[in-house]
């Protein structure tokens, strides 16, 4: 990748807001919150989309101003742990997920015209814009739907680069209660 289109991205998109555009969130109806909480392990996925949205829009002066709208997919599930010795690819019974789709749109304040590389070049910049969002998110909905509370690291380097280049990272950890 080219530093040009991403120096050029930046110089030329300003955060002007990030929300939410879908959720979902589903506890399994047999699970009991008020027993003791045995081991659950925890997975992440997080992945910026190839869609990218260009919009002219009016201002409250009469001007237009140009719009560039990213999406993230991003989610999170408890499992219950398995047994030791269960096969590796074998996975626990889901427990609680949540899924959620948010937008980041940004002003595109250069005079220059908005070039597709450039806009591809700054996607795995969205992340970090959107990832303090759906951290609350988490925090706020697995509260809401009684499973233990869980505050998402920061993003790193390492989880950058696998946005960069184009896989949705999964991690697993194992959270005892």
């Amino acid at each position: 990748m080219s530093s040009e289109p991403l120096s050029a991205a930046i110089k030329g998109l300003l955060v002007q807001d990030i929300f939410l555009i879908s959720s979902k969130c589903l506890l399994q109806k047999d699970f009991n919150q008020t027993q003791p909480m045995h081991a659950l392990s925890a997975q992440t996925k997080h992945a910026v989309e190839q869609e990218v949205l260009v919009q002219v829009r009016a201002t409250v002066d009469g001007k237009n101003m140009r719009v560039v709208r990213y999406f993230t997919q991003v989610g999170f599930r408890f499992m219950e742990s398995l047994e030791t010795g269960a096969a590796p690819e074998a996975e626990g019974k889901v427990v609680g997920e949540i899924d959620a789709t948010f937008a980041a749109d940004y002003q595109w304040t250069s005079e220059q015209p908005i070039e597709p590389g450039d806009l591809g070049s700054f996607s795995p910049n969205v992340m970090y814009h959107v990832w303090p969002y759906w951290r609350e998110f988490i925090q706020n909905s697995l509260s809401r739907m009684r499973l233990p509370p869980v505050a998402l690291p920061m993003l790193r380097l390492p989880q950058l680069e696998q946005v960069i280049s184009g896989k949705a990272s999964v991690t697993a950890t194992q959270i005892q209660k």
